[in-house]
Parts: structure tokens; C-alpha cells; sequence
């Protein structure tokens, strides 16, 4: 049984975890209302229903599912070859120009990019290529969403050289299995850990 102490502390450290010490409005938005949602999706549910998905996969795919729903871009480059990614992303957002781009086929810089989505464990040597190509058609308020992070030393350093290499603001959130980083002039770069 737990002493009151233990339980005041118990309940103390819950008030003071909700604001997830994040004073940025946007952060916060960001976090509670796409990331930590908690209401299951329709289209998502009938998306992966026949996939037969890991738990693991099944996180990170809602995770991305959230992202590209709150986003809404016009193009999603995937730079990677996950077969639940691409579904996941294509029912979150039906109208968008999806491209999926293989070792073979070269990067679409057509229109400006909206989403890329970097899989740092299917192809991690080639996230660094897939990037470099992909950032002569960045708009101002591009998402760039990477999966897999955390999972291997070159996805450590790649996530650490990404977030912390750019003149303009970068606003980042390290989800443990996938990272998410905002591109905005209007921010300040923040870097959050959640």
C-alpha cells in the first residue's frame, strides 16, 4: 500500500505532466491534439484492417496517419519502402499527389513538397540522398516526418545532424519511433522530447 506521501507525489507529478512543459501554443496544439489524440479514426481503422501490422508499425502508422491528416499537403514525397507508411498516408490524405520514390526513380521537384516522409530503417543510407534531393522543392511550411528513429546508431546521428543543420527555424518533436519536424520562418526553432 502507498503512503500519502507516495500518492501526493503520484498526483503532483500528473498536474505538472500535463502542459508536458511546453510553452509554445503550437507545441502544445501539436501535441495534444494530433499526436497524443486519443479517438480512433474510421479511415485508418478500415486503411490497416487488412494489413497485418506489428504494434509497433501500428503506432508509428497512426502517429503518421495524424500528421499528414492535420497537415493536408498538396504533394507527399515517401522516401522510403514500407508498405503500411504509404497506405497509411494516402488514407489520411486521398486528395494529395502521392510519390513514392525508389533508389530507380528520380525525385519529384516539380511543385513544392508538402510532406516527405523519411523511413530511417528500411533505407537508412539512403534518408541523407532522398533529403538533399527532395529540399530544392521545399515550401516554407514543409513537414518533413521520419520513422524508425532511435532504432539504430545512423538514425541517432542522422535525427541529431537533421534537426540542428538548418539557418531557418525548425520546430522538432521526438516521438521515441518517429520524429516530426516543422519547417516555419514564423517560429523559433524548438526542439522538443516527448
Amino acid at each position: 500500500m502507498k503512503t500519502p506521501e507516495q500518492l501526493l507525489d503520484g498526483i503532483c507529478r500528473r498536474w505538472r505532466r500535463k502542459g508536458y512543459g511546453v510553452h509554445s501554443p503550437f507545441a502544445y496544439d501539436f501535441i495534444t491534439y494530433v499526436a497524443r489524440r486519443t479517438v480512433s479514426d474510421a479511415r485508418f481503422e478500415a486503411a490497416v484492417s487488412d494489413q497485418n501490422l506489428f504494434k509497433e508499425e501500428m503506432e508509428m502508422g497512426r502517429l503518421l496517419f495524424r500528421v499528414v491528416d492535420h497537415v493536408r499537403p498538396a504533394l507527399i514525397v515517401d522516401g522510403g519502402d514500407l508498405l503500411w507508411a504509404g497506405i497509411c498516408m494516402r488514407a489520411a490524405s486521398p486528395n494529395a499527389d502521392y510519390r513514392c520514390v525508389t533508389d530507380k526513380e528520380p525525385i519529384p521537384v516539380d511543385r513544392p513538397i508538402g510532406l516527405i516522409h523519411l523511413s530511417l530503417t528500411a533505407i537508412p543510407r539512403n534518408a541523407a540522398d532522398v533529403w538533399r534531393a527532395c529540399s530544392g522543392g521545399l515550401m516554407d511550411d514543409v513537414v518533413v516526418v521520419m520513422s524508425g528513429l532511435h532504432t539504430t546508431r545512423y538514425s541517432d546521428e542522422f535525427w541529431e545532424q537533421f534537426g540542428n543543420s538548418f539557418s531557418m527555424p525548425v520546430t522538432t518533436f521526438d516521438f521515441g519511433k518517429v520524429g516530426v519536424v516543422f519547417f516555419d520562418k514564423q517560429k523559433q526553432s524548438q526542439h522538443y522530447k516527448v
